[in-house]
């Protein structure tokens, strides 16, 4: 059989269904590479033969040998078969598929790319000269191939999208930053004209000679190169090529349009924005292409860089922008007045919130109040917040209401945190200015409306259940999933909070009545449906009053201090809701024996629990020293000389009693853990825990019942065990506390190395298991070492070293088990390294 007739032959069998002579298909294929006259007989097979998967293999096989052998190609070769290869597409182009043409488009551009950096630029020039040619004919077959070279070139010269060609990144990197200086802005202006030709065509077909189906094809092409034209990164420079991803990428990792001043007279004009908008117009009731023109707009809206010469030329620019953003949505709010449902807008309100979060992301606050009709915009963003807002879509895997919730909470709460900017005496300026004193005015009516109705929506209404009721794992997810929803509406809420925070005082004392009445009631479903919604507003009312505490002890917010300093004494909402929220806790204390217990809900406790860690942080043992009006109420409720103490031990004397009742909840007992770190971070109440009964109750049942606890607990109660003991004053306290805590470990360990049976059982997983336990608990008694603790510490774990060496001996087959022991000595090593190291400096 001659070569032709293989490759054939070989090209019908990848597609055999039997295993054997496909394998032996790919070997014939891939080896046919590296055959001397392979690139003959793959231009024979293109020229000759009618066979598609023939066409496509003898493409692919030419690219594969272009790429492998570029650099070792006389620069005539190379630049012969792109010629070829450009002329077979024009020639042939009716004759072959779209994806044989993808595979010799692909093989140009990687040719182009590869020539790219050469002194001698002939490949590039001919192969931009083809497109500009192609470019400018008007016919469909012209343009049609013109936009599937774009395509092809923007793809392949874009790092992110190359294709592997063996080369280094920086060689790819210097081949995108050279393109996009030298051509992008050249390629850009040919799409726009195509883009701009075919609108003009839709209202004339005949006198482009194009069909109607033809022009529509010719926007679809356009489209695609704009978006992918807008989407580029244009931040990369020569000096670094790993950027920083965070303020280069928005959520949806789409690069931010960061242009130079050389686009100022080309994307700056108003006809491009007017062509833009014209098209969403064009094509809003066209599932198919809608998508298009709103992807390429939002990118626009989020302009910035050095295009923007003054702060003059981008308010022009945000101007002209925001005249086409009204009218579109108005048509948005058209198509939902008439709508059946408004959930069958969902991708008409995304669009529209990714493009108000791009708008108004970069632009200054006294820059936005400029803009004409910007109030008249910004209450239709408030009615399309409030709408996502209040609407659940049916399906769970519809995400396009949550995810224009997320960006219309995240607009409005980037226009509140701008204002808290300003200093008082700015604010006060602003005020004076009656456009300004309108814009501030709104942001505050609708940032309360919509944490009003967020917490209306979260609490009132019923939730919508997993399959399985049961699954706390699936309802954990909420603090996770909602994360910055609920940071938003917590820095929303702050804006105007007296009357958020009484709405959420009526509301959970209404729920924890009817959680009094019900708890109590066998086998009732609706106490879980209840305790869900008091859930939401626990963790709801956590964000409001208190920020994270990571990294720092967390201030209590201005505005709730404002509050509270405003209070008559006795009405203090920022004291009433937590104590509520406290009160529920206790409610939900009971014993395990009771109806009451078999009623709890382990979310709606878990939920409690993060609530006072997070809250304690901020306001329990608050120093008055650290602010300049922390109000009396708080003084008194919350402070170290009064009823601090109080809630201190009323937190303990719970978590005691819910600790034993949930020491198989991983989750429950994860959070009583992070509550008891927290709680020792604070100075006042950490010299109370370590005198007091309740807390020593505490640590004594933990560390005897280490074994019942989860296993991811082990080592963070030893930690919070011996932090607590390290930080206390008394030095008979802290022996006790450390004395207690080796013991335990010790005799962990002990009792299974000297049991008597443990000779025998001691490949047993019982017993293995029993051991891990052990070890993790030294390896957090390891972790915990401090400066002052190194020498009681290191005692501890050394007077168990050849219990250690007895264990590594015995389960020297089990790895897993030398793992545990080794991360001992690690973390042991590691401190005393650590420590070593701080005395040098």
């Amino acid at each position: 059989m001659s070569l032709v007739q293989d490759f054939e032959l070989a090209t019908k069998n990848v597609q055999n269904p039997n295993a054997k002579i496909r394998r032996e298909a790919e070997v014939i294929l891939k080896n046919f590479t590296n055959h001397p006259d392979a690139l003959n007989v793959c231009k024979q097979l293109l020229e000759n033969s009618t066979d598609s998967n023939v066409q496509f293999h003898a493409a692919t096989t030419i690219k594969e040998i272009v790429t492998r052998n570029s650099f070792k190609q006389a620069l005539d070769e190379r630049k012969n078969w792109v010629h070829y290869l450009i002329e077979y597409s024009i020639n042939r182009y009716a004759n072959i598929l779209h994806h044989v043409r993808g595979a010799i488009l692909q093989t140009i551009a990687i040719s182009t790319k590869l020539s790219w950096l050469d002194s001698n630029d002939l490949i590039k020039v001919d192969v931009m000269n083809t497109i500009s040619n192609l470019m400018a004919n008007p016919t469909y077959v012209s343009r049609k191939l013109g936009l599937a070279f774009l395509s092809a070139i923007l793809i392949e010269f874009e790092s992110t999208k190359a294709s592997s060609i063996g080369l280094s990144l920086d060689f790819h990197h210097s081949c995108q930053t050279s393109f996009q200086k030298s051509h992008m802005i050249p390629i850009f202006q040919m799409v726009l004209q195509c883009l701009h030709d075919n609108v003009q065509s839709r209202s004339n077909p005949n006198a482009s000679g194009n069909t109607p189906h033809q022009i529509e094809e010719l926007i679809g092409s356009s489209l695609h190169c704009a978006d992918k034209i807008l989407c580029w990164d244009y931040s990369t420079n020569a000096t670094s090529l790993f950027k920083n991803k965070d303020e280069i990428y928005l959520d949806n990792q789409t690069p931010s349009l960061k242009l130079s001043i050389e686009w100022k007279n080309v994307l700056l004009t108003p006809e491009v924005l007017h062509l833009f908008f014209q098209l969403s117009a064009i094509y809003f009731n066209e599932p198919a292409m809608c998508s298009r023109p709103i992807k390429c707009l939002t990118q626009l809206a989020g302009v910035h860089g050095s295009v923007f010469e003054t702060e003059e030329v981008q308010r022009s620019y945000i101007t002209t922008y925001m005249a086409g953003f009204k009218v579109y949505l108005s048509n948005v709010f058209q198509a939902i007045s008439t709508s059946n449902s408004p959930i069958d807008m969902a991708d008409k309100i995304f669009g529209l919130s990714q493009i108000a979060k791009q708008l108004f992301r970069r632009t200054s606050f006294k820059l936005l109040c400029s803009i004409p009709d910007i109030l008249c915009v910004l209450r239709d963003l408030g009615s399309v917040a409030i709408l996502c807002l209040k609407l659940k879509p049916e399906n769970e895997d519809d995400t396009w209401f949550l995810d224009a919730t997320d960006d219309m909470l995240l607009m409005w709460a980037s226009f509140v945190e701008k204002l808290e900017a300003f200093s008082a005496i700015e604010i006060q300026e602003m005020l004076s200015n009656p456009e300004i004193s309108a814009v501030m005015t709104l942001i505050a009516q609708v940032s309360s409306e919509i944490s009003k109705i967020y917490i209306d929506t979260h609490v009132l209404l019923i939730p919508i259940k997993p399959d399985d009721e049961d699954s706390f794992e699936y309802e954990q997810k909420d603090l996770d999933i909602c994360s910055d929803q609920l940071l938003n509406i917590g820095v929303l809420a702050r804006v105007q909070p007296t009357d958020i925070l009484i709405q959420l005082i009526n509301l959970i004392n209404e729920k924890h009545q009817q959680l009094k009445n019900l708890l109590a009631i066998p086998s009732n479903t609706d106490v879980l449906d209840l305790q869900e919604q008091i859930h939401w507003a626990v963790i709801i009312s956590g964000h409001i009053l208190a920020d994270s505490g990571i990294g720092e002890t967390p201030m209590i917010p201005r505005k709730i201090l404002e509050v509270s300093a405003g209070s008559q004494q006795g009405s203090d909402p920022v004291t009433t809701l937590p104590s509520i929220i406290l009160s529920i806790l206790g409610t939900l204390t009971v014993s395990s024996d009771s109806i009451e217990y078999q009623n709890c809900s382990p979310l709606l406790l878990d939920s409690l629990l993060w609530f006072v860690e997070r809250w304690s942080a901020s306001y329990l043992f608050a120093q008055p020293s650290d602010y300049s009006n922390l109000s009396l109420s708080l003084q008194q409720s919350f402070g170290e000389a009064a009823g601090g103490c109080q809630v201190l031990d009323y937190l303990l004397v719970n978590i005691e009693l819910q600790s034993k009742n949930w020491i198989a909840e991983i989750d429950i007992m994860s959070q009583i853990i992070i509550v008891l770190q927290g709680l020792s971070k604070n100075r006042a109440a950490l010299n109370l825990m370590v005198q007091n009964a309740a807390f020593s109750r505490i640590v004594e049942f933990l560390l005897f019942n280490t074994a019942k606890l989860p296993a991811s607990t082990h080592s963070p109660i030893v930690q919070m065990i011996a932090f607590v003991a390290t930080r206390a004053t008394d030095p008979t306290v802290k022996s006790n506390y450390f004395k207690c805590l080796s013991d335990a470990i010790e005799n962990s360990l002990n009792s299974i190395l000297h049991h008597p049976e443990f000779s025998k059982n001691h490949q047993h997983t019982l017993t293995r298991e029993q051991i891990i336990i052990s070890l993790e608990m030294f390896d957090g008694l390891a972790l915990s070492i401090e400066d002052e603790t190194t020498v009681l510490i290191f005692e501890t774990i050394g007077r168990n070293f050849n219990s250690f060496i007895k264990l590594l001996d015995i389960y020297h087959e089990f790895p897993n088990m030398e793992v545990y022991i080794l991360q001992i000595f690690k973390n042991l090593i590691r401190l005393q390294v650590y420590f070593f190291l701080l005395l040098q400096f």
